[in-house]
């Protein structure tokens, strides 16, 4: 996942995605997600070693769109510069790459599933669910 901004936004404070543009309408920041995530993938230690660090150094590669965005409705900081579906979508995508077993990608798309379907347009890993038979 990488993100682009138009010089001209910084110092703006923006209501969309920083990464599909789309109005973020459900402002929960990447560090409050990235918190719940850490606390669940510990139970995988093998998979937590792998991602853990690829998330927080992408996280620390977009500080600079803090205090420009969305306050977070968790925990009230204006660092909701990606949408949940985004960011979600970022860490599925880690997971795969770490080669995390299906069970473990089911469950967590049980946990962290912000793809609504036919209500965000997203269509992305909500799909991928499918496939892995949680619905």
């Amino acid at each position: 996942m990488s993100v682009a901004v138009p010089a001209h936004n910084f110092g703006i404070e923006h209501l969309d995605c920083l990464e599909c543009g789309d109005l973020i309408t459900n402002p929960i920041c990447p560090d409050c997600i990235a918190k719940a995530f850490e606390d669940w993938i510990r139970k995988y230690p093998r998979l937590a070693k792998k991602v853990l660090f690829k998330i927080k150094k992408f996280l620390k590669g977009h500080k600079h769109f803090d205090e420009d965005s969305q306050l977070c409705v968790i925990c009230k900081s204006k660092k909701a510069w990606s949408c949940p579906y985004c960011f979600t979508e970022h860490i599925f995508d880690l997971l795969k790459q770490a080669k995390a077993s299906n069970e473990v990608l089911r469950e967590y798309l049980r946990f962290f599933n912000f793809d609504f379907g036919d209500f965000s347009g997203k269509w992305g890993y909500w799909k991928e669910g499918e496939k892995l038979n949680i619905y």
